[in-house]
This record gives structure tokens, C-alpha cells and sequence, in this order.
């Protein structure tokens, strides 16, 4: 399993949703590469960006690796709101 970074989200840098198809997150990916592509974007920022993005579609568009950042995200959601519920009621209690 990979783990990937619980701030980062794919879907999110490719302007995608869940359930988009490999279709759309090729053609996301294609529309930002040519926008970010550090050859045509001489901004600073450029070559972050385009990192970032390539990432986000090397993971997204392989199925594997999709369903298990999926998991993962799922999973970190799920823990996320058990310990904000649990450190809520703490809170109001104590």
C-alpha cells in the first residue's frame, strides 16, 4: 500500500470529482499540463504546480493505486471525524 499525503487532494489539483471516468481525468490533466508545463509557464510556481498535477494523475489513472487512495482518504475522513466528535465532547464535558 502507498501512502500519500493527507493534505493533497488528487481530485482536487485535477479539478475532477470522485467519481470521475479516465476520460476526464486525462483530459483534466492534459488542459493543466499545457497551462503548468514549466517549458510554457515561466512563473516561479510553475514547476510545483506541474509536480503536483502529474502526481495527481499518475495516481488517479491507474485503477490500483486510485482505489487505494480512495481507501486511504476514506479512511483518514473516518478517523478524522471520530477523533474531532470524541475531542468535541471532551471539551463540553470537562
Amino acid at each position: 500500500m502507498v501512502l500519500h499525503s493527507t493534505t493533497f487532494d488528487y481530485y482536487k489539483e485535477l479539478g475532477v470529482h470522485r467519481h470521475a471516468t479516465s476520460n476526464e481525468i486525462r483530459t483534466a490533466y492534459k488542459r493543466l499540463a499545457l497551462i503548468w508545463h514549466p517549458d510554457r509557464n515561466k512563473a516561479k510556481e510553475a514547476e510545483e504546480k506541474f509536480k503536483k498535477i502529474k502526481q495527481a494523475y499518475d495516481i488517479l489513472i491507474d485503477e490500483q493505486q486510485r482505489r487505494e487512495y480512495d481507501h486511504e482518504q476514506q479512511q483518514q475522513q473516518s478517523w478524522f471525524e471520530k477523533t474531532n466528535r470524541t475531542s468535541f465532547y471532551q471539551t463540553k464535558e470537562g
